[in-house]
């Protein structure tokens, strides 16, 4: 690894970043009858449009290991443009917050991810590239374990728990937070990666 590599590492949340869970949150709200729009489907959102105790049945829902949960696909970019890292030898880390790694390994599996991008024996670190925990605060000391130096996540709420990142971008699919002053947004992939790209240059 270079002395530039060291001194940059990327950091990615999974779930709302690579994996794009809109349409089965909008399956599952109409099979409690309740109508909402793509962009109402965001965590910081969805809390407040259902009650508690469907929000808490969504979330087994989502997250498990049914074929229903491992339909989730791929945002838009995100395996082309991680390969396309992988193959510049950018290092990154899988920083999740999901409570069964299982579940997420197999997810990443089903789509290619798992054993080719992020998996135990990554060629740039020597070991697990991908991070499970179980509060933003944990994110924030695994991020420091790592010396990443920029973080990706879709949840505003985890990157202020996040001190340690110098560089923290909030994900933002549907453009819907332009009140957000503290972390710069990118709205896709193609856009993350040239702010990455932008980030390497300096």
């Amino acid at each position: 690894m270079t002395s530039q590599e060291k001194n940059f590492v990327v950091g990615f949340d999974m779930d709302g970043v690579i994996i794009d869970h809109t349409e089965n949150k909008l399956v599952l709200a109409r099979r409690h009858g309740i109508t909402l729009r793509p962009e109402e489907t965001h965590s910081e959102i969805i809390a407040k449009r259902i009650p508690v105790d469907v929000y808490l049945s969504f979330q087994d829902e989502i997250y498990g290991d049914s074929e229903f949960a491992l339909s989730a696909p791929l945002m838009e970019g995100a395996f082309a443009t991680l390969r396309q890292l992988n193959e510049e030898g950018v290092p990154f880390v899988l920083i999740s917050r999901r409570r069964k790694p299982m579940n997420a390994i197999k997810l990443l599996t089903g789509h290619g991810l798992w054993g080719k991008i992020f998996d135990e024996t990554n060629t740039l670190f020597g070991e697990t590239n991908a991070v499970f925990v179980r509060t933003a605060e944990e994110k924030n000391t695994a991020a420091m374990a790592w010396n990443i130096t920029h973080y990706i996540d879709d949840e505003r709420k985890v990157l202020e728990k996040m001190p340690s990142v110098p560089s923290r971008f909030l994900f933002d699919a549907f453009q819907q937070f332009a009140d957000e002053k503290q972390f710069p947004r990118v709205f896709n992939w193609e856009m993350l990666y040239e702010a990455l790209v932008h980030a390497r240059s300096r």
